[in-house]
């Protein structure tokens, strides 16, 4: 169930959810907070909330931040958490078992007009798909949609990994032809990863329409969620 919530030092408009796996998340938007420090006292503050608050957990703080490494927990076994934001949204997800991964890009999703980032981004058979996609009228509004639902799709897995984009992400394929058959309308694109018990189950929060547990291995490459 989403309910509103609030900071404590500043009034956030956000919504709360739980995925079908047990991965609390917390998503809005970290404006109101200031600038980039805001967002990111913003962000810890979140994840305390959410860690204390939904899993029950003690809280000791994050660990020191170790580059091109994802935020770790003090004291806290077993938990995870990942952090994401946008030019507007910030997203948060803690869970008490296995990895998580969160991503989200705000629109326009301008970014994605770029030919050598859907080439740096797509396998060969995602291409494939986009092509394909293209071949059947799918408006470019939409298309871009696809990619930037994948890319967060993509990054999330990595991010749940522990490797972020120091792997190339065409080692992760996503089902576009799912993606757009289950966009949204409007608004940013959100996944969340969960990796756990051998299995990756993505979930897209604040989109009831996209496809809400697609599961792969949770290895490395060739991997299709």
């Amino acid at each position: 169930m989403n309910v509103p919530t609030t900071a404590l030092a500043v009034t956030v408009a956000s919504v709360d959810g739980v995925t079908a796996t047990g991965v609390h998340w917390r998503m809005g938007s970290w404006r109101t907070a200031g600038d980039v420090r805001g967002r990111h006292e913003l962000a810890r503050r979140w994840a305390r909330e959410l860690v204390t608050g939904r899993l029950g957990r003690d809280w000791e703080g994050f660990a020191p931040r170790e580059p091109g490494r994802k935020p770790r927990l003090l004291a806290s076994p077993g938990v995870d958490v990942s952090i994401s934001h946008g030019d507007d949204t910030l997203l948060v997800a803690v869970v008490g078992s296995g990895l998580v991964g969160a991503d989200v890009e705000d629109e326009p999703f301008t970014a994605f007009d770029a030919p050598s980032l859907i080439r740096r981004m797509c396998s060969p058979a995602e291409l494939t798909e986009l092509a394909a996609l293209a071949g059947r009228d799918v408006p470019w509004a939409l298309r871009r949609r696809v990619l930037a639902g994948a890319w967060t799709v993509k990054e999330a897995r990595l991010k749940a990994r522990g490797v972020g984009l120091a792997e190339d992400p065409r080692s992760v394929e996503v089902d576009l032809a799912g993606l757009a058959a289950g966009a949204a309308a409007s608004g940013p694109a959100v996944a969340i990863v969960h990796l756990v018990d051998g299995r990756a189950v993505v979930e897209h929060p604040g989109n009831d329409e996209a496809p809400s547990a697609w599961e792969g291995a949770p290895g490395g490459r060739g991997d299709r969620i």
